[in-house]
């Protein structure tokens, strides 16, 4: 029986899909130091699962969850503009109510938690992905699950984001 030959599907996210000049990745993250940081960890995660869905409406991309380590995990999110987000985050009665109630107890020995955005300039991301060509457009990680693919020799980093690659 001949041994089938493996061939990855390797490609970059068409990022000149994504409207306007810029998008938003957000970056969540948990820690926790005990057993109940576990839980307010899932409780949290369970929360922004739900609200995520709503969210799809309304300019969220994506949203994945990584785990980290193991007392570290957390959601990657791209959202398609900082304005979609904001509009998001003020209407969202949830996202608010989780944030005042994170600050106002404290469960920083169990539990602790950071977010932070990035806008960033389409002109100024790579993506490449090497996957099982088998792979539902809908599994891929990160931006290749929702924009176009493009063959991957058309980018490289060092040549477009740095005046002289010789540095």
């Amino acid at each position: 029986m001949k041994k089938e030959e493996y061939k990855p599907y390797r490609f970059s996210a068409d990022l000149s899909q994504i409207e306007g000049d810029h998008f938003v990745m957000i970056k969540l993250g948990f820690y926790w130091y005990s057993l109940r940081g576990i839980w307010e960890f899932w409780r949290y995660a369970k929360l922004i699962l739900d609200s995520t869905k709503r969210a799809e409406k309304e300019g969220l991309l994506k949203s994945e969850y990584f785990l980290y380590s193991q007392n570290h995990a957390g959601f990657i999110q791209y959202w398609s503009s900082f304005k979609a987000l904001e509009q998001w985050a003020a209407k969202n009665k949830d996202h608010s109510d989780w944030w005042k109630e994170m600050e106002s107890q404290n469960k920083w020995k169990d539990f602790g938690m950071y977010h932070e955005v990035y806008v960033l300039d389409k002109n100024k991301v790579e993506t490449v992905y090497n996957i099982d060509p088998k792979t539902k457009k809908t599994e891929f990680p990160g931006l290749g699950a929702f924009l176009p693919h493009l063959a991957p020799t058309k980018y490289r980093a060092r040549d477009r984001f740095i005046e002289d690659p010789k540095e």
